[in-house]
């Protein structure tokens, strides 16, 4: 039992629900750690954790569970180890998810009687870690204080990687001739005070690493106190004298007495504008001194320097640089010449030349102006341009002859001299010199990439000239080429990106021309062809892109068109411009190149709402346009004019058509419109008299071939006239040879003493009739003035009549006038007009419309007797019974308005049969109808 106790880590077993004090024989805890503190356990590596148990208690009984924090987890019995029955073990992987106590649960299920041991539950609480990492890198140092080193050595060391988590303590110990000096530290450095600095000793420097996982400790390091040392840098370095154009003087103080330290010195130095530094060889200022010169300097340039300081045999650290010492140059002779450039445009037979000037790169002072000569057709022309030396370069322009072959010579001059000579031939428009071949040109670490081949010429390129131009600002710089570099960058760190840049290669070549004048040969470098590239630094997102505009509309397009981007606002080439429009949810796009700024969509929809944006793409991304509303017409331009033209065409169209087919058809129109309507006045039957067929000028043989045949029934209580009557109707009957095509329909007793109820030229009655007669018509023939023929003697004489005369009315001459009864009197012919044939259709109507009414309605019309109106007009009659002529005459009611007092007026029965006859006539002294006033009266 001892010997498992030995292998157990340490445990602190503490109660959850009681405290020892309350049971003290519960559980017997060895050993116990001091001040409740946790156990020690490393993550990763297995824990053994034992609980010892006092009677009841028993080993079986033990439960073993972890908290999460969150929840109690209980291990798995496959842990479990029972030592005995009163003593039980865990062994288990340490993890991170085992945040609070592991514990120790025992119930013992034997024992009823509740006692102080019934049910525990202790915890064990796990310090999780790792063991101390040995420190490396150990490094010390002591620092000069004041006038002497200090006795404070400085240590700093590297503790590891590995974060040990719990609790752990940092010693730095050093050892002196025997003597041990130790002092707590943090964990990556720490200082132990010596009592003296021990020049010339050995030391001995370590540190130490403890927690409750383990302890370590570096490797010792032993060496000379004195490589300890870091002393200051050098104090008051200055440069005294007068500035010589190629070296300087430099003085300083020692920083410590040599009695403690012999130094050694290091100078480094660099001109005021640049960043880099140049040293002075070791072996230079090896030795014990306090000044130097500086040699092999450039004139008139500001420079920095500064001097630092060691132990002289090299022992200990270097001090930290001492204050910079600043001084210039004085001013030389220019040592380069000025770079010089052309741009030449021809303008007809002149040329104009711009001469374009930088300062020599070794001026050496300050330049104050530049000669110019200007050499033409052997004649030179000196000219001097003042310096300006807040411009990166100065123009200088001239304009020469077309093909005349000119040079010029440059030199700058300060304060001093004049710098060397400067000349360039100016381009020659004929012959032109080759240019490079294969140009390429990229953007690479800020800068420009320069690449191109050397052309194929004899007389190759004497060198190039490699110039860049910003096309927002117009900044101009310049740089020259060896005759045989093919490949370079542009030396100038004021490049920006999202600007564009023209790079130009030039080559310039060394030709030799005849003076015309002196005929003396000049060897001259004229530049050849240029070959010119755009690109950008670096490319961009448009700043901003224009708003598209509609220049006109469609029913089922659009013509859109939008302005070109800013140069300044491009940031790139513009690789292709993007139409978005939509509508009703429906996007669509179209893609155009970058030098077309206007578009025409098709197949939009008619009187159609749209949302469009223009979106500008470069090769670093896109960028789109604000939103533009437009709406579709509803109609094509001109549409509307055309359907106003075409419908007006149609209308007049149909309108001419009309009127022709009115002119075409204007009889039946007018017989549509405004049908016939009897004129009374005009009918030969007013002029008819019993003595027609006695009548001269009678048209009797004109038309007579087609006759109607009018067949009148009388009701049998209502008799004729007289017996003449009868037997002249019965001869018209006997007689009927007519066409019923031709019928006239008029009908009537031939004294007009009762209305006929039919009109039919068959030869049978209706039931209702006990008479029938039969009175002869003949066709028209003629109209008012034309006089119908009169009644002759004999049958023969009476068919004559009848058929050349115009039929007009159906009453018997011989009846009206007196009813004599001698011998048989013949059937008259009648001549009549075709307009009357309406108003007899009317009466049938009227007539038919009821055999009850008939002979009343018959009565209701009647004629003033005038003067002059006799028996002979067929008109006089019986008296009261309305059987006479006058009786007989009725009027169509569309004509009753028409008639005045005088002539015809609505009258009762009554009266028409108590009127007085009227006297004999032998001929109508006033037609029985009224004339129309007007056309024709609608019936």
């Amino acid at each position: 039992m001892a010997r498992l106790l030995l292998l157990l880590p340490t445990l602190l077993l503490l109660r959850v629900h009681a405290t020892s004090q309350d049971i003290p024989n519960c559980v017997l805890v060895k050993p116990n750690p001091p001040n409740n503190s946790g156990a020690p356990a490393e993550l990763g590596k297995e824990f053994t954790a034992t609980c010892l148990l006092r009677h009841p208690l028993k080993a079986d009984n033990i439960v073993w569970a972890y908290n999460t924090g969150i929840r109690n987890v209980q291990f798995p019995r496959k842990y479990y180890k029972k030592i005995n029955d009163t003593a039980g073990s865990i062994t288990f992987n340490v993890t991170e998810d085992m945040r609070s106590f592991v514990t120790c649960s025992v119930k013992d299920p034997y024992t009823f009687t509740p006692t102080d041991c019934t049910f525990v539950t202790y915890g064990i609480l796990l310090d999780k870690g790792y063991p101390p990492q040995k420190p490396t890198a150990l490094k010390c140092q002591s620092v000069q204080k004041d006038t002497k080193i200090s006795n404070n050595v400085t240590c700093e060391w590297n503790p590891g990687t590995r974060d040990p988590r719990i609790q752990t303590e940092y010693t730095l110990c050093v050892e002196v001739v025997g003597q041990m000096f130790r002092r707590q530290a943090t964990n990556s450095s720490g200082t132990v005070v010596l009592e003296i600095f021990p020049h010339h000793e050995i030391v001995k420097i370590w540190v130490e690493v403890e927690n409750a996982l383990g302890k370590v400790r570096s490797e010792p390091q032993e060496e000379l106190a004195d490589n300890l040392i870091k002393t200051n840098p050098p104090a008051n370095v200055r440069i005294p004298e007068p500035a010589f154009p190629r070296s300087l003087l430099i003085q300083w103080n020692h920083s410590i007495d040599q009695s403690y330290v012999r130094l050694k010195y290091k100078i480094r130095f660099r001109e005021k504008k640049s960043a880099t530094w140049l040293q002075v060889p070791e072996e230079d200022t090896k030795d014990y001194q306090d000044s130097f010169r500086l040699q092999f300097l450039k004139p008139y340039t500001e420079y920095v320097v500064q001097v630092c300081c060691k132990h002289e045999e090299d022992l200990g650290y270097w001090s930290d640089w001492s204050l910079s010492a600043i001084k210039r140059t004085a001013e030389d002779q220019p040592s380069s010449k000025p770079d010089i450039w052309m741009n030449s445009a021809l303008d007809g037979s002149a040329l104009h030349v711009q001469l374009v000037l930088k300062k020599p790169v070794e001026s050496n002072g300050k330049i104050l102006a530049y000669d110019i000569i200007v050499v033409g057709n052997g004649e030179p022309k000196l000219v001097q341009l003042p310096f300006k030396g807040d411009e990166p370069f100065q123009v200088y322009e001239f304009t020469v002859q077309r093909h005349s072959v000119v040079f010029v010579e440059v030199t700058a001059n300060n304060s001093v001299g004049v710098s060397p000579k400067a000349d360039m031939a100016v381009p020659l428009t004929t012959p032109e010199l080759p240019p490079v071949d294969g140009l390429v040109v990229f953007s690479q670490n800020n800068t420009f990439q320069v690449e191109w081949s050397a052309p194929q010429v004899e007389g190759p390129p004497t060198e190039y000239v490699l110039e860049w131009v910003s096309l927002l600002d117009g900044q101009h710089g310049w740089q020259r080429e060896q005759r045989h570099t093919t490949k370079t960058y542009i030396r100038d760190n004021t490049l920006r990106p999202f600007v564009p840049y023209n790079v130009t290669v030039t080559p310039v070549y060394h030709r030799s021309y005849r003076d015309r004048l002196s005929f003396k040969a000049i060897n001259l470098r004229p530049p050849g062809k240029p070959q010119t590239v755009t690109l950008y630094l670096k490319e961009g997102v448009p700043v901003a892109v224009p708003v598209v505009q509609v220049e006109r509309t469609w029913k089922h397009s659009a013509e859109l068109f939008w302005s070109e981007i800013p140069l300044e606002k491009r940031q790139g080439f513009i690789t292709n411009y993007t139409i978005v429009y939509e509508s009703n949810g429906i996007v669509a796009s179209q893609t155009v190149p970058p030098h077309v700024h206007s578009l025409v969509l098709n197949n939009l929809q008619k009187d159609g709402y749209y949302t469009i944006k223009l979106v500008a793409s470069t090769v670093a991304g896109s960028k789109s346009s604000d939103a533009f509303n437009m709406r579709t017409s509803k109609y094509d331009p001109g549409e509307i004019e055309m359907i106003v033209v075409a419908v007006c065409f149609g209308f007049l169209f149909l309108t001419i058509l009309t009127i022709r087919l009115c002119f075409k058809n204007r009889e039946t129109l007018k017989k549509k419109f405004w049908p016939q309507v009897p004129d009374p006045y005009n009918s030969t039957v007013a002029k008819w008299s019993p003595d027609l067929s006695a009548r001269a000028g009678s048209p009797k043989e004109a038309t007579l071939g087609d006759l109607s045949v009018v067949e009148v029934d009388v009701f049998e209580q209502k008799s004729l006239c007289g017996d003449e009557d009868k037997a002249s109707l019965a001869a018209l009957k006997k007689d009927k040879y007519l066409s019923e095509e031709h019928s006239s329909g008029i009908g009537g007793s031939s004294c007009m003493s009762s209305p006929r109820q039919s009109v039919s030229d068959s030869d049978e009655a209706d039931s209702g009739q006990t008479t029938a007669s039969t009175v002869q018509y003949s066709s028209v023939v003629g109209y008012k003035g034309q006089t119908p023929g009169g009644a002759s003697s004999s049958t023969t004489a009476s068919n004559s009549s009848s058929s050349s005369s115009s039929s007009s009315s159906s009453s018997s001459s011989a009846g009206i006038n007196g009813g004599t009864s001698g011998s048989q009197t013949p059937a008259h012919t009648f001549a009549r007009s075709e307009s009357t044939q309406p108003l007899l259709d009317s009466e049938e109507q009227q007539e038919g419309s009821g055999q009850n009414h008939a002979g009343r309605a018959g009565s209701l019309f009647r004629r003033h007797h005038h003067h002059g109106l006799g028996d002979a007009d067929g008109f006089g009659g019986a008296g009261g019974d309305g059987t006479g002529g006058g009786a007989g005459m009725r009027l169509h009611p569309s004509e009753q308005d028409e008639q005045d007092c005088g002539s015809l007026e609505f009258c009762p029965a009554e009266d028409a049969a108590g009127a007085e006859p009227p006297a004999s006539d032998a001929h109508l002294s006033r037609p029985p109808y009224m004339p129309q006033q007007s056309g024709y009266r609608p019936q």
